[in-house]
């Protein structure tokens, strides 16, 4: 079955790679699981996967997001705060 450019957009992860960063974050002074879940080219999934050991984790309230690397690195305010990984693993 073929998809569409469109289709696929929508769907979301259209080249298939998928990298997630999760463990214990520290945000506000509150422990909690949490998850990011990216998607996108290899350069990005690298550079968001860096970017979120290096400070960003997801907010509380939202403790998983899936989120294409490439909009994550465009703002990553709107998928996580500022905070630290006390344990932290990566999976692809």
């Amino acid at each position: 079955m073929r998809v569409s450019k469109a289709r696929r957009q929508v769907l979301g992860g259209g080249s298939g790679r998928q990298v997630a960063v999760y463990g214990h974050a520290v945000s506000q002074g509150e422990v909690y699981s949490a998850r990011f879940e990216f998607y996108g080219s290899g350069r990005e999934l690298y550079q968001a996967v860096k970017f979120a050991y290096e400070g960003y984790v997801p907010r509380h309230a939202h403790t998983f997001v899936k989120v294409s690397a490439r909009d994550f690195l465009r703002n990553p305010e709107l998928y996580g705060v500022r905070g630290y990984w006390t344990a932290k693993d990566v999976r692809s």
